[in-house]
């Protein structure tokens, strides 16, 4: 993530295009990524530190790609994606950004959960990937 902050701050200082183009960036952990979550490391962290850094100059504009993916759990358990998809919730709500979701043969659980925090989601977002029915 932080990485790709880089490269949107390095694009959108150098010449600036006719038409104004700029380029933004989302900042989250993909649900077959979660792994990442239960380490040593504190990621939550790290994502809470990259994305007040990446809000402080409006370069993040949204927390994602976030959700649950269960069609791959050989790269990650539903249980720690659940816990991962509900503490990138708490960073959406703390820093009032769109969420950018993930949602993939759920059997509910995703709109379950989403419909539990709703109020934490207050500055709307976009749901990708989905499959099911609802």
């Amino acid at each position: 993530a932080k990485q790709t902050l880089d490269f949107c701050r390095s694009f959108n200082g150098a010449k600036v295009t006719s038409d104004g183009m700029r380029l933004y960036s989302t900042v989250g952990i993909h649900p077959t990524r979660c792994n990442e979550i239960s380490t040593e490391v504190d990621i939550i962290s790290q994502l809470d530190s990259i994305l007040a850094d990446g809000v402080s100059d409006k370069t993040v504009v949204a927390i994602g790609e976030c959700g649950l993916d269960y069609d791959r759990l050989n790269f990650c358990s539903k249980e720690v994606q659940l816990v991962g998809f509900r503490k990138q919730i708490d960073l959406i709500s703390k820093f009032n950004l769109p969420a950018f979701f993930h949602n993939r043969n759920t059997d509910g659980d995703f709109l379950k959960i989403v419909t539990e925090e709703r109020h934490k989601i207050t500055a709307g977002g976009v749901v990708h990937s989905f499959t099911g029915s609802m």
